[in-house]
């Protein structure tokens, strides 16, 4: 049996209209309220005159591409989503994304959020400081190369099946 298009991967939806974000509303508001993926690109984001281009937010098998430029008043939406208290936000060094929603034009106080890369700075050193008492944090790519396999499977991530879609969704 040939892999078709839907068992392959996510499905990614644009949102650059007010319509295709209402559907990005209901469809969190039918959502079963597991964490959602989120990443945050732009130009200097976090810093004075940053500018948030792209908005990713991965919901079940759905990867929505929410396009604050084109529509504005989507990030009303992703206020009501990122604040929701009952759904846990998971990024990767979200400091940036963070200060832009926060003190960017949008306000937004994204929350509860779990940033996997402090999840293995702890699983990494036990918790330990290094010996001038800072801790190191690295890159995605290097952080998994070093994490063991078991801890992987503790987190409780499939993080083979998230390096699967990711390997899919890069091929030419």
């Amino acid at each position: 049996m040939t892999p078709t298009s839907e068992s392959v991967g996510p499905s990614y939806i644009y949102c650059d209209t007010l319509a295709s974000i209402w559907q990005l509303r209901e469809d969190f508001r039918n959502w079963s309220k597991e964490p959602i993926f989120v990443d945050c690109e732009g130009l200097d984001l976090g810093r004075r005159g940053g500018k948030l281009g792209l908005v990713q937010l991965g919901i079940g098998e759905k990867i929505y591409l929410v396009d604050p430029i084109a529509c504005p008043d989507g990030m009303a939406t992703m206020k009501y989503i990122l604040e929701d208290s009952t759904c846990n936000k998971v990024v990767w060094d979200g400091r940036n994304d963070f200060s832009e929603l926060w003190h960017g034009p949008y306000t937004i106080s994204m929350s509860p959020v779990i940033d996997l890369q402090l999840v293995y700075v702890r699983l990494a050193t036990g918790g330990r400081k290094g010996s001038r008492g800072f801790v190191k944090v690295e890159g995605m790519d290097k952080a998994f190369e070093k994490l063991e396999r078991t801890k992987l499977i503790e987190s409780g991530i499939d993080l083979e099946r998230f390096a699967e879609g990711l390997n899919s969704s890069c091929e030419l």
